[in-house]
């Protein structure tokens, strides 16, 4: 259920049945009653070894389904020949189906030049006047000098208005002339490059993934955009909500609400309070 071949993924259902019917029957019963110490709480999800401790004659008898994990998780090749910039001006060869239909892992040497090109697929020309066109900004990409560029910022950075479900933002007093901070409201889009960020005509913030076609993603993406959007705390069920789907070079690009921890203002934490 934890592969990131999404391809090779276990349903919850799936996951019970390959345990009651291959892992029960050929696994002494002091192996399953063993008892394995807390995982380590303080460590990232991809850090800690959930093999460690349990009993050695279950990990040889396993060992062959296990996965290693992602050795420094999207770490970068030593020669690197991409760049990014925040001015928008780029082109791109690449399309959406190019660039995100592929089988490479996290770990594989040639992901670092595949996360490259989906960051200049998002900052080309083409598709920031697309988006412009279906009433979404794309945020500008912030340079970064040691691995390619996740940062983004927004081209709109001033207060807007609270509305229900977008989170209410509030960037800093202070701009980042001096080069000491990120510009305000910036946010990191992850390793992966599927990830973007972008405002509405009216300013709200939205996060953006793409998403390929026809996969298990997609089908619980449309099913919770067939939903609906609540409009109030009342219709909100804990779950964030796909507030569009446009099908774009093939596949679908997913809009949502950004949320982060440092952008929730207090009047949306004063409402879940309530």
């Amino acid at each position: 259920m934890t592969t990131r071949d999404i391809a090779r993924r276990f349903k919850a259902s799936e996951a019970l049945q390959f345990f009651e019917d291959q892992v029960i029957p050929l696994t002494f019963k002091r192996l399953l009653l063993f008892a394995a110490p807390e995982p380590y709480p303080s460590l990232p999800y991809d850090y800690y070894d959930r093999w460690e401790y349990l009993d050695s004659e279950f990990v040889e008898e396993w060992t062959d389904y296990r996965e290693l994990p992602v050795p420094g998780v999207c770490a970068a090749p030593q020669e690197r020949s991409f760049s990014t910039s925040s001015n928008p001006s780029s082109e791109c060869n690449d399309t959406l189906d190019s660039v995100l239909r592929t089988s490479l892992w996290l770990d594989d040497p040639k992901f670092y030049q595949l996360a490259c090109r989906r960051v200049a697929w998002w900052d080309s020309d083409r598709i920031r006047l697309w988006l412009l066109e279906k009433s979404y900004t794309l945020y500008l990409r912030y340079p970064s000098e040691e691995d390619y560029a996740d940062g983004m910022y927004p081209v709109y950075p001033e207060h807007n208005e609270y509305i229900f479900p977008f989170a209410h933002h509030q960037g800093r007093e202070s701009d980042s002339s001096d080069g000491k901070f990120p510009p305000a409201l910036y946010g990191n889009t992850g390793c992966v490059g599927n990830i973007a960020f972008a405002q509405n005509t009216s300013g709200q913030h939205v996060a953006v993934k793409a998403v390929l076609d026809g996969s298990e993603e997609f089908r619980i993406l449309k099913y919770l955009h067939n939903q609906g959007v609540p409009q109030s705390m009342d219709d909100f069920h804990h779950v964030i909500p796909v507030l569009d789907l446009l099908h774009c070079e093939g596949h679908w690009l997913a809009f949502m609400p950004r949320y982060a921890s440092t952008a929730i203002g207090s009047r949306l934490i004063e409402q879940l309070g309530n």
